[in-house]
């Protein structure tokens, strides 16, 4: 009986021991998923691996390649429309859009840095079901307002995700003969990683400029505090994260 009444005791001690874990990393995650100063490390930590372009400033690319996503055309004004970032990415009330995708392929053009402006997937070209296309408003606006004449661009006009980014756009450039080394890719330094890997798939490896990486939060008096709202800042995290693994599955990268 006395052995059999310690195994008992030894027993419900573990399941507590259990329990109490449990509760206690329960408690942790949680804090830590509503914590701002935490998810901003972990945003710096997954994009500090491509926040710094890799590429030769001392050559000039035959192509530079924006990953689309960025803008639209607004019809009624004829200017671009910008795509904003996840709400994630806000700070000090300011709301990040995704334009440096575009103005830094222009910027490099300008330098002489790019023989060609190649845009995938983006709706200021996109083709619509109707079959009509704002290719041509985007042109004229990058004439008249940033001095870059139509024969700079060429435009991927059908893909809607990254994957179809790559695969189109590595048709136009096999066409063209353009290889790899050639390009200079062009996007979101938390979207580099997994648009290399599809390019890298299809048997093209080039050089990267990363745009808009992010940078811890400064530690401030309040830094320690949970706050609920912080749990929707994940979203675009869990996207990128979530992407990778489903290219993965796929055989995409």
């Amino acid at each position: 009986t006395y052995m059999i009444n310690a195994k008992v005791k030894r027993k419900h001690r573990n399941s507590y021991k259990l329990i109490y874990t449990a509760l206690f990393i329960c408690t942790l995650l949680a804090y830590l998923l509503t914590n701002d100063l935490f998810y901003s490390y972990v945003c710096y930590w997954n994009d500090r691996f491509y926040a710094n372009p890799q590429w030769n400033p001392d050559k000039r690319y035959k192509a530079g390649i924006i990953m689309g996503g960025f803008g639209y055309m607004d019809k009624s004004t004829g200017k671009i429309g910008y795509v904003m970032y996840d709400k994630s990415r806000t700070q000090n009330g300011i709301k990040p859009d995704m334009r440096n995708r575009l103005w830094k392929a222009v910027s490099l053009w300008k330098e002489g840095h790019l023989e060609k402006i190649l845009i995938t997937g983006d709706m200021v070209a996109n083709i619509h079901k109707d079959g009509t296309s704002e290719k041509n408003l985007f042109l004229h606006y990058m004439k008249k307002y940033a001095r870059v004449p139509p024969e700079v661009f060429v435009f991927e006009q059908q893909s809607k995700n990254t994957y179809e980014n790559v695969l189109f756009t590595s048709e136009i450039l096999k066409q063209k003969g353009i290889a790899g080394e050639d390009c200079l890719l062009i996007t979101t330094a938390s979207h580099i990683r997994r648009s290399l890997k599809c390019f890298s798939k299809q048997g093209l490896n080039m050089d990267y400029f990363s745009v808009d990486a992010r940078s811890p939060l400064t530690i401030s008096d309040n830094w320690w505090k949970p706050d609920i709202k912080v749990l929707t800042k994940w979203k675009e995290l869990l996207h990128e994260w979530g992407g990778s693994i489903v290219y993965q599955t796929k055989g995409y990268i």
